[in-house]
């Protein structure tokens, strides 16, 4: 009997070993939409493997496809267009490209998007007539401005999962803002300067008790993730470059709350880090180049 326990023992931890060794390579399994160095947008497995493109792109020099997000089941991409009058328009799709559709059109850019995780809800900034933080409905029906006619310099913006703030970088002064709006109230419950090189969203957690955001720090502009806890304003440095330049882009939480995706420089891999250990996964995820929101979203399977 002992023997045979002694055996069983001996398996489970050779089982344990080698769900310790596949953990990286199955971590997450997801997709990522992103656009091309021809305008156009693309999708691939995160195996950088199954690549699809969509609209083709435009000549003379106009990008004319910028900023696609996932919806919440990963089924329909949203994306922004710029035709030759400079309209700008906010366009939903299905996932293979099928079934286009105008949300919106207006003159003047369009600089950041979101899409509420409920996928009733579109965010976005606007310069020009009707600037300012734009939150509508799909339907048309509700359609609120925050700021109007203001200009903070928006790259970026992110809604809270229960759509009651949103989160939104500045850099209109060169100094880095990074703000917290009560969408009801229209009140900045939140501000913080000194925030530069935000180069992806401010993301919120899957609970809205926290944001993580990259910065860079000094004069070798070493980057930061720096987690920030919404309600006591305290931050933590969860990763930070060492010894060289190093910039991070943050691509969103796992489901779980406890992992959060980023690649980093020079190799431009994706890598998971435990917001409370800071622990590292090796994703085994590599991409080809330079990838940066507004450029790209990674949807997750749960």
């Amino acid at each position: 009997m002992k023997k045979l326990i002694f055996i069983l023992i001996f398996h489970l931890v050779l089982l344990g070993c080698a769900k310790e060794e596949e953990f990286p390579s199955n971590f997450i399994e997801g997709k990522f939409v992103s656009i091309n160095e021809y305008y156009q947008i693309v999708v691939r497995d995160l195996n950088w493997t199954n690549t699809r493109e969509f609209s083709v792109g435009q000549a003379w020099g106009l990008p004319p496809y910028s900023m696609p997000l996932w919806s919440s089941d990963g089924s329909q991409i949203l994306y922004v267009t710029k035709d030759y009058g400079q309209l700008n328009s906010i366009m939903i799709m299905d996932s293979n490209g099928d079934n286009k559709r105008q949300v919106l059109q207006q003159p003047g850019g369009i600089f950041a998007t979101d899409w509420s995780s409920d996928d009733q809800l579109i965010a976005y900034n606007a310069n020009g007539p009707g600037g300012g933080f734009h939150i509508m409905s799909l339907d048309g029906q509700e359609h609120k401005i925050l700021n109007e006619n203001g200009d903070y310099g928006v790259t970026a913006i992110c809604l809270s999962h229960d759509t009651k703030k949103i989160a939104v970088y500045s850099d209109y002064t060169n100094n880095g803002e990074l703000l917290i709006i009560d969408i009801a109230s229209e009140e900045v419950v939140y501000s913080k300067t000194e925030v530069l090189g935000m180069y992806s969203r401010p993301y919120w957690s899957p609970d809205d008790k926290y944001i993580v955001y990259n910065t860079q720090t000094g004069e070798e502009r070493l980057g930061k993730i720096v987690l920030l806890n919404v309600e006591d304003e305290s931050e933590t440095i969860i990763k930070e470059g060492e010894g060289q330049p190093v910039l991070y882009r943050i691509f969103g939480w796992t489901p779980d709350g406890h992992y959060i995706i980023f690649v980093s420089t020079p190799d431009f891999a994706f890598k998971a880090i435990n917001i409370t250990t800071n622990k590292e996964v090796e994703l085994n995820y590599k991409s080809k180049g330079a990838l940066d929101y507004p450029k790209g979203d990674l949807f997750i399977f749960e």
